[in-house]
């Protein structure tokens, strides 16, 4: 039987706001377009049952098809409608998309993740838009796309587009991915809500809501993000986590134009080498705004840090560098650092004392620091370098 769905309609959804840009970073989509609820597949959405055995042999076809697309249609007349999953296994060259609210659910005492590839065989071509993925507040992950063999990405050119993510113990975990998008979608309510490695990871207008670590970078290489916001992580909640031990895990990337609120601590980074953090808004935060250890050729620039440093229990500054073997050092320039007006408890707007003696901090122009408890602008060792006219900004505190 033809599938009713005409390909072009299906373009026309895709090409909607929050999935604008799925045709130009996504995988192109293949062969025909596969209406899920069509007796020959046989899903319904709303079933209180599990209708993974379906699903699966449905993603199955469509690849062993050469690839394709499958629509995901929610209840009929509703706007919403869930369809109860555990154990996918993606496909290569299968885009899974849903209309108006469609998700994918995990049923009751689930015993596997929602999508998983269970370390079988690394995928490329694969993709979601358009869907709401739902843990229902159990101990699983919702993506989990690993490596499986020596060599190869686990996931390669593929993504996911308008794609939330909640209620789960890990939104979404992609070990070995190479030029993999996450565009227009929200993560939420996860205890972790992305734990990344590897290279070519695409970020982009994301919002990560009420997760305790907003992303774990493993190792990350030529990443980009661009307008992620981090928001409400809670008690001991860090925004970006790297791991405490081996190295790099931040390396010749750009985060740029993003913002974190209402964090104990920003970004807590160890081994970041020779990456762009700018356009950074922090607001909120209790420990750093920015923590770095063993960093070097780091450029940071036209960031706003706002009552960073708040808990007064320890000496907290807006960033603060731990320790650094390297000989680059930071480069640090039009940045402001204040507290609020009524509670200065910020110590020092930038301690960069963790600096080697053969690593250089060069301070350039326009950065400006106010509120901060102890006297001085930077928190530093003699060998910081400033630019010639030595304008770097407002040494007094209010």
């Amino acid at each position: 039987m033809k599938d009713p769905v005409h390909r072009r309609s299906f373009l026309a959804v895709c090409a909607a706001p929050g999935a604008a840009g799925l045709l130009g970073a996504s995988p192109q989509i293949m062969g025909s377009v596969h209406l899920a609820t069509l007796p020959e597949w046989g899903l319904q959405p709303g079933s209180r049952e599990d209708q993974s055995t379906a699903f699966q042999s449905l993603i199955d076809a469509v690849a062993e098809r050469g690839g394709g697309t499958i629509l995901l249609p929610p209840e009929h007349g509703a706007t919403r409608g869930s369809y109860l999953v555990q154990g996918l296994r993606p496909r290569s060259n299968v885009l899974i998309a849903g209309l108006h609210g469609a998700a994918l659910q995990l049923p009751k005492n689930a015993v596997a993740h929602l999508i998983d590839n269970h370390a079988e065989v690394n995928v490329s071509r694969f993709a979601l838009c358009g869907l709401i993925l739902d843990g229902g507040g159990q101990d699983r992950t919702l993506v989990r796309i690993k490596r499986s063999g020596s060599s190869g990405y686990a996931w390669d050119r593929g993504g996911m587009y308008d794609i939330e993510l909640r209620n789960a113990a890990i939104g979404a975990e992609v070990d070995w991915a190479g030029q993999v998008y996450y565009h227009g979608g929200r993560v939420q309510n996860c205890r972790e809500g992305l734990r990344l490695t590897r290279e070519h990871l695409y970020l982009r207008d994301i919002t990560i809501w009420g997760c305790k670590t907003g992303v774990f970078a493993q190792q990350l290489l030529h990443t980009h993000w661009d307008h992620v916001v981090f928001a409400h992580g809670g008690p001991g909640s860090t925004a970006v986590q790297t791991p405490d031990s081996g190295g790099p895990h931040l390396q010749e990337s750009r985060l740029v134009n993003c913002e974190i609120i209402d964090y104990r601590r920003g970004l807590d980074l160890r081994y970041v080498l020779d990456t762009e953090i700018s356009g950074w808004r922090f607001k909120s935060i209790d420990y750093e705004g920015i923590r770095a250890a063993y960093s070097g050729m780091v450029e940071l620039g036209s960031c706003r840090f706002l009552n960073c440093g708040a808990d007064p229990s320890g000496e907290f500054s807006a960033v603060r560098i731990v320790e650094s073997a390297s000989h680059e050092g930071w480069r640090i320039h039009d940045n402001l650092a204040r507290d609020a007006k009524q509670e200065q408890t910020m110590k020092h707007g930038f301690d960069l004392s963790g600096l080697s003696n053969t690593a250089n901090a060069v301070v350039g122009h326009g950065n400006h620091v106010r509120g901060a408890v102890k006297a001085g602008y930077f928190k530093r060792r003699n060998h910081t370098k400033f630019t010639p006219d030595q304008n770097i900004g407002d040494f007094a505190t209010v």
